[in-house]
């Protein structure tokens, strides 16, 4: 016991060695743990444990509470320690860890913009994915929205639009719907305000926009009998109202719709679309919409005329399977109404217009969103590779916190604060390459997207980016925390002063992250292989129709001048003529429709 009490005091003597910041927090733990181990396996075991600890801490720790002091006197504040605010401690971490990244340059860089690629390819597909699948359609309750379809056994194709005749059929048989509403596009001659110019437009039952739950920002929608007759009103879109008025209110006044004037009665809201891409037929977004007339002819043909989009809205707590049901037992009845000399077998359906506005695109955007995730995995491999290696450098530094008492948690908080740092810097660059790679995707491929023509940054957009860029973030602290978890102080610190390259357990990390690297990039490849293989397979396919050097132009001639079937063939072989004889051109031709391109008729 005297030998004891005499090693004791002479330990203390050597504890006056330490840093005063170091005695105050951890000289009392020290002395007991000599105190034990000399009980325990004898004073010279516990005088080599601790001069070899002395030796090596002693230089860092000194060298250390100065550099503490010097950044204490920079900041205006003292080192936070243990017990503090946590936004105070993070603050100072923060400050810190962009110090120590302006210092680096070279990592910091290759890192921000490693990140930036895999965000900006995850936040591009995702853009994409918002407005297709995501966003709103604009419409009011649009679960309750049903699109309805004629099918023809043998026709060989899935469905066909409604004839106008069974339409009427529809909105006098049917009960599993409030309302039904019609319509179709087409294109239009819009003159009377400097050049002529062919728009979008769609001619619409007057209950179509009541179907969609939609009211005009100024003005009104049609009213219940201005599509029973014909009546010179028109609505007209948010954009087309900016360009032809300028800022003037466009409702009353009149333009020209196929050399016909038509009166403005109303202006659709700001981002307003409709008919929706996406759709199987008559998805083309409108500038102009005009009341569906039907004509004698056309409300007693069967058969024919096949090209009408209807939407319906269910009737509260009407399930959508039973209006499908309800539809089925009706096509038999409307098939009574067909003329016994023409049995087609009609049947009628419904899809959720959710369905039939994505559905053709959702596991495409899907498969695609998922390659763009294996990128970002890829991403975060060699980040977090980079990250664990860069963690060797600060093995002091981690070392003398975790020395001076600090938690787990706390050592989370210092890694995480750097890596908070590189990936709110990699995911706004990111946000932006993904702005700028979604307005790069060509015209053609998009075309057929729901919602595309109005893509924009919203919130969910900056929200994906953001919880991305914030997991990154937390695994690029957790890897060099869980490569070291299990490793001894002492260990830290040796290899902290002799500039070692790290444990075993860390060479396994990043091992496993090489490894894993690797892998998501084969699957990448692969995948890629196989897409250009089905892609070129795809362009090669013969389809009987040679399109080399073929140009093909769509050109709709309004009715008025052009009401007598021999001005409308003068026009066309006229034109015909003048086309012939432009130099390079071989052959002409004019055709009602395009070889594979199905009419509804």
């Amino acid at each position: 016991m005297r030998e004891h009490r005499f090693s004791r005091a002479t330990y203390r003597l050597l504890l006056r060695t330490y840093p005063r910041e170091f005695r105050e927090r951890f000289a009392r733990d020290l002395d007991s743990d000599f105190l034990e181990m000399a009980r325990s396996r004898g004073a010279a075991s516990a005088w080599r444990r601790a001069l070899s600890d002395l030796f090596r801490a002693v230089p860092l720790t000194a060298s250390d509470a100065a550099a503490e002091r010097a950044r204490t006197a920079r900041i205006g504040g003292p080192i936070v320690p243990p017990g503090e605010p946590f936004m105070r401690s993070l603050l100072f971490d923060l400050r810190h860890g962009f110090r120590a990244l302006v210092k680096a340059p070279a990592f910091t860089i290759i890192t921000i913009l490693t990140l930036a690629l895999g965000i900006g390819a995850n936040s591009a597909i995702f853009t994409l994915v918002n407005a297709a699948l995501v966003r709103p359609l604009g419409f009011q309750d649009p679960e309750r929205l049903m699109l309805i379809y004629e099918s023809i056994p043998g026709s060989g194709r899935d469905r066909f639009g409604v004839s106008p005749a069974d339409y009427i059929d529809l909105l006098q048989y049917q009960q599993s719907f409030s309302n039904l509403g019609a319509y179709r596009t087409t294109t239009v001659e819009l003159s009377g305000g400097g050049e002529p110019e062919q728009v979008d437009a769609a001619t619409i039952t007057a209950s179509l926009f009541d179907v969609l739950g939609v009211k005009a920002a100024e003005g009104r929608t049609f009213l219940a009998g201005e599509d029973q007759s014909q009546s010179s009103v028109a609505i007209i879109s948010h954009s087309l109202a900016t360009r032809h008025f300028a800022g003037r209110s466009a409702v009353g006044a009149t333009i020209a719709i196929d050399r016909q004037p038509f009166t403005v009665v109303g202006v659709m809201p700001a981002g307003f679309e409709f008919p929706r891409r996406g759709a199987s037929s008559n998805a083309t977004p409108a500038d102009v919409w005009m009341p569906l007339v039907f004509t004698p002819s056309q409300r007693q043909a069967r058969g024919s005329n096949y090209n009408l989009s209807v939407i319906g809205r269910l009737r509260e707590g009407a399930p959508p399977a039973q209006a499908v049901a309800d539809l089925s037992a009706l096509a038999i009845r409307i098939r009574d109404n067909y003329p016994a000399d023409l049995p087609l077998k009609i049947t009628i359906g419904a899809v959720p217009l959710r369905e039939e506005l994505s559905g053709q695109v959702r596991r495409p955007l899907l498969i695609l969103f998922g390659a763009v995730a294996l990128v970002l995995l890829v991403t975060c491999a060699n980040v977090a590779n980079l990250i664990l290696s860069r963690s060797l450098a600060r093995q002091r530094d981690i070392g003398v916190r975790a020395a001076l008492g600090a938690g787990r948690l706390r050592l989370f908080q210092v890694l995480l604060s750097e890596a908070l740092i590189l990936a709110a810097f990699g995911g706004a660059l990111g946000l932006v390459l993904g702005y700028w790679g979604v307005r790069a995707i060509p015209a053609i491929a998009t075309t057929s997207l729901p919602g595309v023509s109005t893509i924009s940054l919203d919130w969910r957009v900056v929200a994906f980016t953001s919880v991305i860029a914030l997991g990154s973030a937390a695994l690029f602290a957790l890897v060099p925390l869980a490569a070291g978890h299990r490793r001894d102080l002492h260990d830290l610190l040796r290899e902290g002063a002799t500039r070692a390259t790290g444990g075993r357990r860390q060479h396994r990390v990043q091992g496993t992250l090489v490894v894993a690297s690797v892998a998501f990039a084969f699957i990448l490849l692969v995948s890629a292989g196989l897409f250009v293989r089905s892609f070129r397979n795809l362009v090669t396919v013969a389809s009987g129709v040679g399109t080399t050097n073929v140009l093909s132009a769509q050109v709709r001639l309004p009715l008025t001048g052009y009401s007598e079937a021999t001005r409308t063939r003068w026009f066309y072989r006229t034109l015909e003529e003048r086309l012939r004889s432009l130099p390079g051109v071989r052959a002409t031709s004019v055709a009602s429709d395009l070889p594979l391109e199905p009419d509804g008729e």
